[in-house]
């Protein structure tokens, strides 16, 4: 879908045609826009986070999900539910 803004939005966020703007609902007469990052201008955002883990981490994905998702473990192999 196309939108029509101000000129005066354009400007602030430095869109051009063509760019992808998030448009967000925030009372009965107020709405957030804000310009979408490029995949490009995403990992450049995740790449300052590089180096920040300690040399020995290393990530367990079902540790991880243990804890944030609190799956039980089931002896039988069964694929385990969500609490």
């Amino acid at each position: 879908m196309a939108i029509l803004l101000p000129a005066a939005i354009v400007e602030a966020l430095v869109l051009n045609e063509g760019d992808d703007v998030e448009v967000v609902i925030a009372g009965a007469h107020e709405l957030h826009i804000k310009k979408k990052l490029t995949g490009r201008a995403l990992l450049d955002r995740l790449r300052q986070y590089r180096g920040r883990l300690p040399a020995d981490f290393t990530f367990n994905r079902d540790d991880a999900n243990r804890v944030t998702y609190g799956i039980r473990e089931q002896s039988s192999g069964a694929i385990p539910s969500v609490r």
